[in-house]
């Protein structure tokens, strides 16, 4: 069951905009009621060009290059927006390996943050690496 604290976890509060992209039939009807419940509102589509401050990332495996994916979420990004990969668990179809997302995210600067569960979903919270690094 996803409750209000994983929005938490993956960095969502109150008036922050959020920018959903790879949505799917498959996501996680659940966790988005939630998250915009956090956020106080509807996440925005692919085709906002405006401030962002959270971007989910429903991604799976067929879905293309997760390096180009992660890449196209940081120029829209605010200060301090936190990008979120969101795959279907390990051992699902279309489930990257955690590796894949590990090393997509250190190519463009980013590190993972422990996983969270959501349902049948991973939330992988992204935080820059220091820029002394």
């Amino acid at each position: 069951m996803i409750e209000a604290h994983h929005a938490r976890e993956l960095s969502l509060a109150f008036g922050m905009v959020v920018q959903e992209l790879g949505w799917g039939v498959d996501v996680d009807e659940e966790f988005r009621r939630i998250a915009s419940g956090v956020a106080g509102t509807r996440p925005v589509g692919e085709n906002h060009r405006g401030r962002v401050d959270v971007v989910p990332l429903w991604w799976r495996t067929g879905d293309g290059n997760l390096v180009g994916a992660l890449r196209g979420v940081t120029p829209h990004a605010a200060d301090g927006t936190v990008p979120l990969a969101v795959d279907p668990e390990t051992g699902s179809a279309g489930a990257p390996a955690t590796r894949e997302i590990d090393e997509a995210a250190d190519h463009i600067g980013f590190h993972g943050v422990t996983p969270i569960e959501l349902r049948r979903w991973i939330g992988v919270r992204l935080t820059a690496w220091p820029t002394s690094r």
